[in-house]
């Protein structure tokens, strides 16, 4: 059974849900060095003040992109169980433009 975050902690510390809708949640993660540089270079830029404010910059501003590529994925999942079941809707496409540029 899956739980949501707020029920999961309610359930571990016996909270009230209503207490831990906004409650912040301490996580220990490990991140790879690409996104440790920008974490530091958003401190030393001063767009953020602390490393918990940078990743939260992170993963709001990531959170969109990540969000938009999911659709897309979404997207062309439907289309290829579309074409797996009905068949692939176009037959006998000319592909020498494909191949001349391989060539």
């Amino acid at each position: 059974m899956a739980y949501s975050l707020t029920s999961y902690v309610k359930l571990l510390y016996g909270v009230p849900t209503y207490y831990t809708r906004n409650m912040s949640i301490t996580l220990t993660i490990k991140v790879r060095r690409e996104v440790a540089n920008l974490i530091n270079k958003l401190l030393e830029l001063g767009i953020a003040k602390t490393k918990n404010e940078a990743v939260n910059l992170l993963i709001e501003y990531g959170k969109a992109e990540i969000e938009r590529k999911l659709r897309e994925e979404e997207e062309v999942r439907k289309l290829v169980d579309k074409w797996l079941r009905e068949g692939f809707p176009y037959e006998g496409l000319d592909t020498s433009d494909l191949r001349e540029e391989r060539a």
